[in-house]
């Protein structure tokens, strides 16, 4: 209902990306009805981090400050990762356009800003991802994806875009749309249910 409340779209055509530190959800109304689908992935910032730096750079998550500089083919290598340990994506993601919703600190949001547009897609974000790799943690730190309170360490920048660009791959989505939005208040002033009369 927030990605709803933040734009013109009418709930039945909105579907919701959301993403944290351990996971991922897109969500959208069953066409006809008023359940919700879901696909779900234990992927978030934080989990993704640990296989690049475990999997792909073959070091220790535990005893390393940084995964930067990441070179342009461990990117590549880590999507590739990702897009073999992603669910199956649903038929009604194909072709799909996409509002992702989260705060200064999104993945969403630091592709946008990256990239200086709200709305992207798959290219695009490979296009942005050339701009971070290579780059130590000081190097990023002038970005402004890096820049301003509530902002993750550069250590994860690349992990985020990685995510990203996995998943909009995997589940051949046309373009995500990032409206900026932190919890749920906008959805809940929409919400029907929550201001039904109870009996």
């Amino acid at each position: 209902l927030t990605a709803v409340a933040l734009q013109d779209n009418c709930c039945a055509e909105t579907i919701c990306w959301d993403s944290g530190g351990a996971s991922f959800q897109i969500t959208r109304k069953a066409p006809g009805s008023d359940t919700l689908e879901q696909y779900v992935g234990a992927f978030g910032t934080g989990v993704v981090t640990e296989m690049l730096v475990n999997q792909v750079q073959r070091r220790d998550f535990s005893s390393v400050p940084t995964a930067n500089p990441v070179e342009a083919s461990q990117a590549k290598d880590l999507v590739k990762l990702l897009k073999q340990e992603l669910p199956s994506p649903p038929s009604w993601l194909r072709d799909a356009s996409v509002t992702a919703i989260g705060g200064p600190n999104a993945m969403f949001c630091v592709a946008s800003e990256v990239l200086q547009s709200n709305t992207y897609d798959a290219a695009a974000v490979w296009r942005g991802m050339d701009t971070v790799t290579g780059l130590s943690d000081l190097e990023m730190s002038t970005m402004s994806c890096c820049s301003g309170a509530l902002r993750e360490p550069p250590g994860l920048i690349v992990s985020k875009l990685c995510l990203l660009a996995a998943v909009i791959e995997h589940c051949n989505i046309r373009q995500v749309h990032f409206v900026p939005a932190t919890g749920s208040c906008q959805g809940l002033l929409i919400s029907e249910e929550h201001f039904r009369p109870r009996a």
